[in-house]
């Protein structure tokens, strides 16, 4: 069964939004930068791992996986902005 979601394609793009580099994802995570590099091209992920990821991101795991559905239409709705104190939010458009 092959699955909809790219949770490593997911990763890239939020990581794209929110000008996020491995390097400091891997500090947030606390896990080697080379770690965040394969997570990037994974096809699969554990769902704890993913949530991680998600939790960093400062999104939930569904916001997360959206990102990575190719056929997701809502991926063009999500809005990332930046508060004052250099955290980065995800609001839903529309």
């Amino acid at each position: 069964m092959t699955s909809r979601f790219k949770p490593g394609r997911a990763i890239q793009v939020a990581q794209t939004l929110l000008d996020i580099d491995n390097r400091s994802l891997a500090k947030q995570l606390g896990c080697h930068e080379m770690t965040v590099c394969r997570m990037r091209g994974a096809d699969d992920i554990k769902v704890n791992k993913l949530a991680e990821v998600a939790d960093a991101f400062g999104m939930s795991l569904m916001e997360l996986l959206k990102l990575g559905d190719d056929n997701e239409p809502e991926r063009s709705s999500v809005a990332v902005s930046q508060t004052r104190q250099g955290a980065h939010q995800v609001e839903r458009l529309g």
